[in-house]
């Protein structure tokens, strides 16, 4: 008797579900593709001349989360959580207009916070699959030719896929692929008559180490 009792004590710390009731918190790491798909407006002599440029460039970017999970049904998930990415993504944009050179800006995203839902399935008792669904506000400083800097905020909307596995009954690893689209927002260069029109955007693949309270 004393044997099962055990026994079945064992096969319950072993058998904790990958998400499972109650608050979770994780930190990861992966890489970041930034996107900045910018619309340059020069007027000189009264005249306008627009350009458009699509640059690219793929970083370093770090996570953290921390969030509360509802299971229903034993198999299907809702989960709620707030997270922080630092990244090292950074683009250089150079706009060319009747062979000139007239803008070199440089775009440097430096962090990215919000809120998220994931709404999931449980695949298996150790196997999960979600999808995410949440909000984006990042921090950019541009600088341009002049050496001249800003910092801007800019507010996006994300969506992306993920599963976790559970490692032991309390840790579990985590992988994300996000896409975050972010606002139009046109800001002014150092010269007056420049302005300039940026569409941001990041996809992420993240590999996180997710802890369980409880």
């Amino acid at each position: 008797m004393m044997k099962k009792t055990v026994l079945a004590s064992l096969l319950t710390l072993a058998s904790g579900a990958a998400m499972a009731n109650g608050f979770y918190a994780g930190i990861g790491a992966g890489g970041m593709d930034f996107n900045n798909d910018q619309t340059v407006t020069t007027v000189s002599d009264h005249t306008s001349t627009i350009t458009a440029t699509d640059q690219g460039n793929v970083g370093i970017n770090g996570t953290v989360f921390a969030g509360h999970a509802w299971v229903f049904q034993d198999k299907l998930f809702l989960a709620l959580e707030a997270f922080g990415d630092y990244t090292s993504a950074k683009v250089t944009n150079e706009t060319t207009v009747n062979g000139a050179k007239t803008t070199d800006l440089k775009t440097q995203l430096n962090y990215v916070y919000g809120a998220r839902v994931l709404p999931g399935y449980k695949l298996t008792t150790e196997t999960d699959a979600y999808v995410i669904l949440g909000v984006a506000r990042a921090n950019v400083k541009v600088t341009d030719a002049g050496s001249n800097s800003s910092n801007y905020y800019f507010n996006g909307a994300q969506m992306g896929v993920g599963t976790m596995t559970e490692l032991t009954h309390n840790l579990g690893l985590r992988g994300d692929i996000i896409y975050t689209g972010y606002k139009n927002q046109t800001i002014h260069g150092s010269d007056a008559a420049n302005t300039v029109k940026m569409q941001l955007a990041t996809l992420e693949g993240d590999v996180s180490l997710v802890y369980t309270f409880g």
